[in-house]
C-alpha cells in the first residue's frame, strides 16, 4: 500500500515539473566579443596597405639625379576604416605602428633586433560623424621604404576620451620571414621612429578621391 502510495506521488511530481521544463525559457549562448563591440562607440573595421607610384615622387626623393635613379620610387600607403557608433565624437584619436623588415640585413649577419624598424605615428580626428564611412590614411616616404625595407605589419588603435575603444591587427606579408622569429606584441618591444608617416596633404597624393574628409590634427 505504501509503495503504491509512493508511485502516484512520484507520478504526480513529474506531472506538474515536465510542462514546467518545456515552458522554461531558453536564453542563447552569447560569445563574450559581441559584448565588446556592441558597447564600443569606434571599432576598426579594416586595415589595408598598397604601393602607390607617381612620377613626382622622383623629385622629393633625392637631388641628386644619379642616385635617384638607383632607388624605387615607391610610396607605402595604409588606409584603415572604422565605424563610430556616436552620433558626433569630438575627437578620435588614432595611434599606429608599422613594421618594416630589411632583408639586406638579414644577408649581412646583423641580430634579428636589427633586422626590424618601427614607425609610429599619432593623429587625432575632430568632429567625427556616425558611419561607417570613417578613414585614416598615412604615406611612408620612398626614401623610408628604400632605407628600412618592407612593410611587413601594422598594428592600429582608436581612442576617445583616454579610453581605448577598439585596436587590430594586420599581417601585411610573411615573405622572406622565418617563422621562429617571436613578433608577440612587437610594437611595445621595438624602439619606434616617430615623424616617418606622413598624413595625404604632405604627399604628391594630396588631392585623392579617397582621402579622409574629417578635420585632422597631428598630436
Amino acid at each position: 500500500m505504501r509503495k503504491s502510495v509512493r508511485f502516484l506521488f512520484f507520478t504526480l511530481s513529474l506531472f506538474f515539473v515536465i510542462p514546467f521544463l518545456y515552458l522554461s525559457p531558453v536564453f542563447p549562448e552569447v560569445p563574450v566579443s559581441s559584448y565588446k563591440t556592441a558597447s564600443a562607440k569606434l571599432s576598426l573595421e579594416k586595415i589595408a596597405f598598397e604601393i602607390k607610384r607617381d612620377s613626382s615622387a622622383s623629385i622629393q626623393v633625392s637631388t641628386v639625379t644619379a642616385q635617384s635613379a638607383k632607388r624605387k620610387m615607391e610610396w607605402g600607403k595604409i588606409r584603415l576604416d572604422y565605424i563610430s557608433r556616436l552620433p558626433w565624437t569630438d575627437e578620435v584619436q588614432v595611434k599606429i605602428w608599422v613594421l618594416l623588415f630589411n632583408r639586406e640585413g638579414k644577408k649581412r649577419g646583423k641580430l634579428s633586433q636589427n633586422l626590424f624598424t618601427v614607425l609610429t605615428e599619432t593623429s587625432s580626428y575632430l568632429n567625427v560623424p556616425e558611419g561607417k564611412g570613417n578613414s585614416s590614411v598615412y604615406f611612408i616616404h620612398p626614401d623610408t621604404l628604400n632605407r628600412y625595407g618592407e612593410v611587413k605589419q601594422i598594428h592600429v588603435e582608436l581612442w576617445s576620451k583616454g579610453i581605448l575603444e577598439s585596436k587590430m591587427d594586420q599581417i601585411i606579408s610573411k615573405k622572406n620571414m622565418s617563422n621562429k622569429l617571436n613578433l608577440k606584441d612587437w610594437w611595445m618591444r621595438f624602439q619606434p621612429i616617430n615623424s616617418q608617416l606622413f598624413l595625404p596633404l604632405y604627399t604628391p597624393f594630396a588631392f585623392d578621391k579617397d582621402n579622409p574628409s574629417s578635420a585632422v590634427k597631428l598630436s
